[in-house]
């Protein structure tokens, strides 16, 4: 039986290992939402203008040097999650938003919030958007910008090696234009990190269980006590209180009111600073139709006093 620790390669010759605590949980937070997903902007200026192949090479470089890029989520013989480079481990999702220039970055970064959530048994685990390069000139130079949205699950990325990504990214498109020489070299597929924290802190047995009960209530949140979806209220029905008689359920708001009626139910609404739909909603709120009829009496008194 394979470990979390336990790093091997498959049939395929394709590396594979366990998901760790920590990297399940990002994987159950993710489920049926993007809220497990960082979603991250990089802006860059420069004197010449951006080459679209450039980026592209500079991205399937971070694809050899990081093996978590290449990763996609499968399940083993026992039904648990593990890791499983991609069919094809070149696999890309690059996009080119034409019809969004840089400058606009705000409103394409919303839509990549909002956006698909990620296919993690197929993969890949990370997907790059490129808008429109824009110009400006500042004298006699033009400063031509661009921007690249990253959308990575949180599962093979967090917000330090987000950094780090962008950097060498940067680090590749600079060595690309100057025409320099690149050797790529992947990096090993390391365990699962508090497998390499382990000697560095031993929590007692108090702590880990805390640690197990604390992530197993967020589990239970996500999943069991999700709230659903409110439904229509006007389309709602609710049954009828079984403690008055049927004469006390019956409509005690006149069908028709006269202008003067409704003029009244304005007023009041006014005085107590909210809409008339509000005040009808709180004249019915209790449960009971006397308390009904003596609330909209009150608010209709003025015309009868």
């Amino acid at each position: 039986m394979q470990t979390e620790q336990e790093i091997c390669c498959t049939a395929t010759g394709k590396l594979s290992r366990r998901l760790g605590f920590f990297e399940r949980y990002f994987l159950t937070m993710a489920t049926d939402s993007n809220t497990g997903y960082i979603n991250t902007v990089l802006l860059l200026k420069s004197n010449v203008t951006l080459d679209p192949d450039h980026v592209k090479k500079a991205l399937f470089m971070l694809l050899r040097r990081f093996p978590l890029l290449r990763m996609r989520v499968t399940v083993d013989e026992f039904k648990q999650p593990c890791f499983e480079e991609m069919e094809n481990p070149q696999s890309l999702d690059l996009r080119s938003m034409v019809d969004v220039n840089s400058d606009d970055w705000l409103h394409a970064f919303q839509k990549q919030i909002n956006g698909a959530p990620f296919n993690t048994l197929r993969g890949p685990l990370w997907r790059v958007a490129l808008l429109t390069e824009t110009c400006e000139s500042i004298g006699e130079e033009n400063v031509y910008k661009n921007t690249l949205l990253f959308t990575f699950h949180h599962v093979i990325a967090d917000a330090l090696s987000v950094f780090e990504l962008k950097k060498k990214l940067v680090e590749y498109l600079g060595a690309l234009y100057k025409r320099e020489a690149i050797e790529v070299k992947s990096l090993p597929f390391r365990s699962p990190v508090e497998e390499a924290m382990k000697n560095s802190t031993r929590p007692n047995v108090w702590q880990r269980f805390m640690i197990v009960m604390l992530f197993t209530i967020r589990k239970l949140r996500v999943n069991a006590f999700r709230k659903s979806k409110l439904n229509n209220l006007y389309l709602s029905t609710f049954s009828p209180p079984q403690s008055h008689s049927l004469a006390q359920r019956t409509c005690v708001v006149p069908r028709n009111l006269s202008r003067e009626e409704t003029m009244a139910v304005i007023s009041c609404s006014k005085r107590n600073e909210c809409t008339v739909h509000g005040a009808i909603t709180a004249a019915t709120s209790d449960c009971t139709s006397r308390s009904i009829f003596f609330k909209l009496q009150l608010m209709l008194s003025p015309l009868k006093g």
